[in-house]
């Protein structure tokens, strides 16, 4: 691909004089973004927030900064895998013709982008990596990836520690995933991988069991749930929240609503095309309400009132610059690509200025040292940057209120804080008999006839054993004694029938001996006829 195919364009570039006329000598920094134009995490929603961003920094920093950012995209590309074949060339081909003299390079990329080969660029030139995207283990593997790569997205990794450490609060160590498996999105996927994973890794004795849904048909919804029955009382549901609905309905059906079950649904965040907590807000008197009150909503932490002013900054850039505009309750800085898009400026800024005054080299390697293992104090709030390069997202949990019939926020996980946190006014009303949160393992075991049920199961069994050998015997009897009966009258000539003779059976005096009566003979012959 050619750079004429390509379209460039600078959404910023700030150059800041003196009020004399003379140039202010300061640090170039440069911020290349890769992402499709108008789909998926799309340029379109996130170069509004890093205009913003850009803005501010210039503010903050006394115009002391030459900040500039390079939109590489291509408006022809209709999918991800589009960008993907054509990522890396453009980002090599960009480098290689650009003649500025620039300090500091970043790199903001999307999951649509070729991450292995992006990366491989980053680490042989040593440019800062973000990703705007839930991060895999890979992207963060200095080995496989790059050493100065830097997810701020969250990863799947911590999504998949909340939920284990969730579970283990309530003493859950038994689960079966449900993963749709025809979702657009691959995070479902993914986060059901790294479950797996780190179950299996972690100290708590898991055992997981994942099932791959080809369909959402009643067929396949019954025979994961009926599979599901026979392995844990714990369902997690990687799946939209439509699917999730449908799945719930089914389990209603099949009598797992009565308080043994929990469900868990998991959503990168709030939007319509995965699944929000409107998904589940049924009125009361719904057929399906009571199953709800055993399901947990797990999703993204957006920020609060203290963003009001930023979000309408960014809304006011979405439609003059970009014709781009939000339907009333949504805002921009609700979405977590968004939001690191707009920190991804913040945090490389803070980074580069940090080493102009320590007067090091600007490579990736360096910047990252400055952002790994510590909290930034930013526009959007405090963002904590783990030593291998991650920022987990922050993460509400739902529970169903019975009195409003809607789902409500009853815990939290905070990253900053590493605790799990539930709300003490606001609990969740478990539907079984005395309001408990299901067991681990049912007293019966998954199938009903395991644990302390297993003697009865087993005295019961031997009572149908000695009642059915009784009637075998009984019917065994009989039938010989039947047969014998029916030998003899169709076989008359049979000479396998004794009888005694009277005739010459001997007549004894009625006051023999003792002795004499043991010794008594009695002559036997065969009789050939009926014995009665």
């Amino acid at each position: 691909m050619s750079l004429h195919d390509v379209l460039y364009f600078t959404t910023v570039s700030l150059m800041v004089m003196h009020l004399h006329g003379f140039t202010v000598t300061s640090r170039h920094i440069e911020i290349i973004t890769l992402m499709p134009y108008n789909f998926s995490v799309d340029l379109l929603h996130m170069a509004p927030a890093m205009d913003v961003a850009i803005e501010k920094a210039q503010a903050s920093h006394n115009h002391d900064l030459n900040i500039t950012m390079e939109h590489l995209f291509n408006t022809s590309f209709r999918s991800c895998d589009e960008v993907a074949s054509q990522s890396v060339s453009m980002l090599s081909e960009y480098v290689y013709n650009s003649k500025r003299s620039t300090d500091c390079y970043a790199i903001l990329t999307t999951g649509c982008a070729d991450s292995s080969g992006i990366a491989s660029l980053a680490r042989g030139r040593d440019w800062l990596l973000f990703s705007n995207s839930m991060a895999s283990n890979s992207f963060l593997n200095p080995d496989i990836g790059s050493p100065t790569a830097v997810a701020l997205m969250g990863t799947y990794v911590g999504y998949a520690r909340v939920l284990l450490e969730i579970m283990s609060y309530y003493a859950w160590y038994h689960a079966t995933i449900f993963v749709e498996g025809k979702a657009l999105t691959p995070f479902y996927k993914f986060l059901a991988s790294q479950l797996m994973t780190s179950s299996r890794a972690s100290v708590k004795p898991f055992t997981l069991e994942l099932l791959t849904m080809i369909d959402n048909s009643h067929l396949t919804v019954k025979a994961v749930l009926e599979r599901a029955k026979l392995r844990s009382r714990v369902i997690i549901l990687l799946t939209l929240g439509t699917t999730a609905v449908q799945i719930l309905r089914r389990a209603n059906d099949a009598s797992m609503a009565d308080g043994d079950y929990v469900f868990f649904n998991v959503q990168p965040s709030q939007v319509d095309e995965y699944g929000t907590i409107d998904h589940f807000a049924y009125p009361l008197n719904d057929s399906v309400s009571r199953i709800y009150q055993s399901l947990f909503f797990l999703t993204y932490r957006p920020g609060g009132d203290e963003l009001k002013a930023l979000n309408s900054a960014i809304i006011r850039r979405s439609a003059n610059a970009y014709n781009v505009t939000y339907a009333d309750g949504h805002l921009p800085l609700d979405l977590p690509p968004i939001k690191s898009s707009y920190e991804a400026v913040e945090l490389f800024v803070k980074a580069a200025t940090e080493l102009k005054h320590l007067s090091d080299e600007c490579g990736g390697v360096n910047l990252v040292g400055k952002l790994a293992n510590r909290t930034a104090r930013l526009s959007t709030g405090d963002v904590l940057i783990s030593g291998d390069r991650s920022r987990n997202l922050d993460l509400n949990i739902f529970g169903f209120n019975t009195t409003t019939g809607t789902m409500q926020i009853i815990g939290t996980y905070m990253w900053a804080s590493g605790n799990l946190h539930w709300s003490t006014d606001r609990q969740i009303t478990w539907p079984g008999i005395n309001g408990t949160a299901p067991r681990d393992v049912p007293v019966c075991g998954f199938t009903g006839i395991d644990g302390i049920c297993a003697a009865s199961v087993i005295s019961t069994k031997n009572v149908a054993v000695a009642a059915a050998l009784a009637s075998m015997l009984f019917l065994t009897g009989s039938t010989i004694c039947l047969r014998w009966n029916w030998d003899r009258i169709v076989n008359p000539n049979d000479n396998h029938t004794w009888q005694l003779n009277p005739v010459l059976l001997h007549h004894h005096p009625t006051l023999q001996s003792v002795h004499e009566r043991e010794h008594t003979q009695y002559n036997l012959s065969k009789y050939h006829g009926l014995l009665y």
